[in-house]
Parts: C-alpha cells; structure tokens; sequence
C-alpha cells in the first residue's frame, strides 16, 4: 500500500515539476523578447536624437554650404561609421521633428524604409498602416513591400 502510494507522489511531483519548468521556459522567452523591444525601441530613440542634434548643430551654420558634408565625413570618422548612417538619423529627424521616440510604435529599420519615400502622403498612409501591422502581428523587416 505505502508502495503504490509513494509512486503516486512522485507522479504528481513529476508532473508539476514539468509544468514548473515549462512555466519558467515561458517567461524566459517573454523576457527575451521584452528585451529585444527595449532594445529596438532604444536605438529608434538613439537615432532620432542623434539626428537631431547633427541637425542643429547644422542650423548654426546653414550659410556655408560645404559645412554640412565635411562635417558628415569628420562625425563618422571620429565615431568609426559611415556618413550614410549619420544623414539617415538627420533625415529621420527632419521626416518626423514632432515624434516621441520612446514611445516610437515601429522600429529603427522601418523608419528607414518610410524616411525614403519623399511624398508624404505614402509615407503617412505606409506608416499607418505598416505601423499597425507591425504592432499586431510582429512584422519584420523583410514583410515589407515598399515599392
């Protein structure tokens, strides 16, 4: 009796054990993708200040017009990038002065993508509709068709 008794326990133990570490797999993989959100939803912000501080910057000195390409050059050397990444985050600034970066519903990559298309109309309409499609089913990069 004290037999089947005992193996019963350890049946019932067993299974919660196993319920226990699947719980714990779970939120191991909830929190690595908070992190991941975090992550992009800093580097969307890191840019957006980092394109608007080039961009005053330039303000000040918008009367000489080979100031702002040097200056380009002479940002990313110092910072080991390129001058493309530089004039993306100004333009992402320029594209959108009035946005919220932490709060940024998209990521880095995809503001990219919509700072290239030059007629605002797209680019709201594309944002807005590739914004919520991002936020409700996760898109990446790759799902979108920007042509």
């Amino acid at each position: 009796m004290n037999m089947t008794r005992n193996v019963n326990y350890k049946l019932v133990i067993n299974n919660e054990i196993v319920t226990l570490v699947q719980t714990i797999k779970e939120e191991i993989l909830k929190g690595k993708q908070r992190i991941e959100h975090t992550i992009a939803n800093e580097k969307t912000t890191t840019c957006w200040i980092i394109g608007k501080y080039i961009h005053e910057h330039l303000l000040n000195y918008k009367d000489r017009a080979d100031y702002g390409e040097q200056l380009f050059k002479d940002i990313a050397q110092q910072l080991n990038t390129h001058a493309r990444a530089l004039y993306t985050a100004v333009l992402f600034y320029e594209t959108y002065p009035r946005i919220l970066p932490a709060r940024a519903q998209l990521s880095w990559s995809h503001y990219k993508i919509l700072i290239t298309l030059e007629d605002e109309d797209k680019r709201k309409k594309r944002g807005i509709t590739y914004g919520m499609f991002v936020e409700r089913v996760g898109w990446a990069r790759r799902g979108w068709n920007y042509g």
